[in-house]
């Protein structure tokens, strides 16, 4: 995935840096919460939003591009008093006030503001925007995006009735299949096609008629169901079983017939992904 470098520092970045110049935050925001309220807020329904992130390959400048025209700009001084008066806040007041924020911001400010919201403070956002100088203790992980075919494992239903799914898939390791990818599957509130799949009802009814053993809120799934993937933002992950994450992930379609050998090889994408840099780290 490409980087964007040399952004302007956003005025309001002033406000939340301390005496050694490193930016500090004071509030973090969920990544389905942000998602949430951006969707409300702007009335886009999820398919629509799951096409722009697989055209941009990054979620967060596809909540920015959606949020529309800026208005007038915020300050440091605005920000800081809303942050101030968040823990007193409902949810619909948070919303609300950060919701106009976004809306008032320049499409790149709101991706940077998006991403801090998050938690995300790596080496590779500080560094486009001035932030910060590299650090050992900062991430160096160069995030790409990948394709591959992996073979459905598991799902887990996400509302009140079998109309909506979390699926997991897994790629191919040593004589076994690793969850490595989770997406969500099935029909949005709005009663339009998450993924946006010509025979995504197709899925829906294989998944329905293909349930398997019970783990819990996870069931089993009939193996060998082979997908197509776009895994956006890739990067190695220590916390992973796998050995990386995805941002988020895209399904293509689903490649009926196809045999278990054409499921991608997990060393294949760890092969894939760039080595840390300037982090002391080997391999």
């Amino acid at each position: 995935m490409n980087q964007i470098k040399h952004l302007n520092i956003p005025i309001w970045c002033d406000a939340f840096l301390d005496e050694e110049g490193k930016l500090i935050f004071p509030i973090k925001l969920g990544t389905n919460t942000l998602k949430a309220w951006v969707l409300e807020w702007t009335g886009i329904p999820l398919w629509l939003l799951n096409e722009c992130q697989g055209y941009t390959g990054s979620l967060n400048e596809a909540l920015a591009l959606l949020l529309g025209s800026p208005s007038d700009g915020v300050t440091g001084t605005a920000l800081q008093e809303g942050f101030e008066r968040w823990t007193n806040w409902t949810e619909v007041e948070r919303k609300d006030w950060l919701l106009s924020v976004f809306v008032a911001m320049e499409v790149e400010e709101r991706r940077l503001l998006l991403s801090l919201l998050q938690g995300r403070r790596n080496a590779k956002i500080l560094m486009n925007y001035g932030l910060g100088k590299p650090s050992t203790a900062m991430d160096f992980n160069e995030m790409i995006t990948l394709t591959v075919h992996a073979m459905l494992l598991y799902v887990r239903p996400t509302g009140r009735t079998n109309a909506q799914f979390e699926l997991t898939f897994g790629l191919y390791h040593e004589g076994a299949y690793i969850g490595c990818f989770r997406a969500n599957l099935g029909q949005d509130v709005d009663g339009g096609w998450i993924q946006g799949l010509d025979d995504e009802l197709d899925v829906l009814t294989w998944i329905n008629g293909n349930l398997g053993a019970r783990i819990g809120p996870i069931r089993g799934v009939t193996p060998g169901e082979i997908y197509e993937l776009q895994c956006i933002g890739v990067q190695r992950s220590s916390r992973h079983k796998s050995g990386f994450k995805s941002e988020s992930v895209r399904i293509l379609k689903w490649v009926r017939g196809a045999n278990q050998p054409s499921v991608t090889a997990l060393d294949w994408v760890r092969d894939s992904l760039p080595k840390p840099q300037d982090s002391g780290q080997i391999g």
